[in-house]
């Protein structure tokens, strides 16, 4: 057990034996950056029990195309499969908060990307989402120097029509997408 800020604490240096497990109750102001750095590194967690607030979580677990579907989702799917536990109310809780909460459980993919694959494609999704409303391929042309031309091919070649948003794509597709132009 380490008692610890877990924005601020040296993963690495906390050398987890294998297949650690994070526990956590989050405090709600910091689970979304706390979700996407360890999914972009984990530093040795193979599973997560997390509480969130529920509209974080509904974010986490979010279905493509849907209004709560965006980067945070992306990031966790890629990195983690993703299943709810439990809901609980502001009666669970003493004295109780004014929002409800659901806990999920998080266990590592296979298939995630290395941790240096994963920063890159974290960018790469910042930059996909940068602005819901616009094309994705508009969108992709702030990252580095990809043309519209090839944007739009590889994203039709994908089976996209080549006016697809970013929220079209599956977590998976994302990041093959990405694969495809990085």
């Amino acid at each position: 057990v380490t008692e610890a800020d877990a924005l601020q604490i040296d993963w690495a240096a906390l050398d987890l034996p294998a297949r650690s497990r994070l526990v956590s109750n989050l405090p709600y102001q910091i689970s979304s950056s706390l979700v996407i750095d360890r999914s972009v590194n984990p530093f040795g967690l193979t599973s997560m029990i997390l509480m969130f607030q529920k509209e974080v979580a509904r974010r986490i677990a979010a279905k493509p195309g849907t209004e709560d579907f965006g980067l945070l989702t992306v990031i966790a799917q890629n990195g983690w499969t993703v299943d709810t536990v439990c809901d609980a109310g502001a009666q669970d809780f003493f004295p109780p908060p004014r929002v409800a909460s659901r806990v999920l459980r998080f266990e590592r993919r296979a298939d995630a990307p290395a941790p240096e694959e994963f920063e890159k494609f974290l960018r790469f999704a910042k930059v996909a989402y940068s602005h819901r409303r616009k094309l994705l391929a508009s969108n992709l042309l702030g990252f580095g120097s990809l043309d519209r031309t090839r944007v739009e091919a590889t994203i039709v070649g994908m089976g996209f029509t080549k006016t697809a948003r970013a929220e079209e794509f599956s977590p998976e597709q994302l990041l093959e997408l990405s694969r495809q132009l990085m």
